[in-house]
């Protein structure tokens, strides 16, 4: 049954996966070729400064491809009326709880793609004694990012379904309320500190907010 699914499900989203793999995988040389083409010519700071500038946008890709290979099995149920997945003999809970595991599975298709890219980006490079490469950390926070994201996205299309995207819309739009509202009535400082939880190590949104390295001492 679990060999039946997954190629069912690799089957729908292969596209997208490979396509966040592909973006991973290119990504630091992107980072380095990017500050080569803005006049640096050491290729130890082309990297550097490259990871400073694009690392955002790893944190993005963390974010979003996750979000798609969530929605997009969900969508394909939802065009066939959720016919598949009540044809199968096996309990609603136990169905969910097996599709997770299998979008879960294909997210590590990414962070191996970008652990290569980091490596042969490292692997061309002459360090100095106090300066070392993380391309398993790299790839290992990537991960964890979107297994993260994976989750949330998850949870939020199978419990809200359809109205997913209303929901993330409305609590995006409430966020942006409350934050408004504290700061006119001189709370901000409570929305600074809320915003140090989720966002500061040890919290759990640090992952995507910190900055993305791949050289540090």
């Amino acid at each position: 049954m679990f060999a039946m699914m997954f190629r069912t499900q690799w089957r729908w989203t292969r596209v997208a996966v490979m396509s966040i793999a592909g973006l991973a995988l290119i990504f630091p040389t992107l980072a380095r070729y990017l500050t080569r083409s803005l006049g640096s010519e050491d290729a130890l700071r082309q990297v550097l400064d490259g990871f400073q500038v694009l690392g955002p946008m790893l944190g993005f890709l963390a974010l979003l491809g996750p979000f798609i290979l969530a929605a997009l099995p969900w969508t394909i149920d939802h065009e066939t009326r959720h016919v598949y997945p009540l044809s199968l003999p096996v309990e609603w809970s136990r169905w969910v709880g097996t599709r997770f595991v299998i979008g879960a599975i294909t997210l590590v298709i990414p962070a191996i793609a970008l652990y290569i890219g980091a490596w042969a980006t490292v692997s061309a490079l002459e360090l100095p004694p106090l300066l070392r490469a993380y391309p398993g950390a790299l790839a290992f926070r990537f991960l964890l990012a979107s297994l993260l994201s994976y989750a949330i996205s998850f949870a939020l299309q199978y419990l809200a379904g359809r109205r997913a995207t209303h929901v993330a819309a409305t609590g995006l739009v409430a966020v942006l309320v409350l934050i408004l509202a504290a700061t006119l009535v001189g709370q901000a400082d409570l929305i600074e500190r809320a915003a140090e939880y989720l966002f500061v190590w040890p919290g759990p949104l640090a992952l995507f907010i910190e900055p993305w390295t791949l050289l540090d001492v």
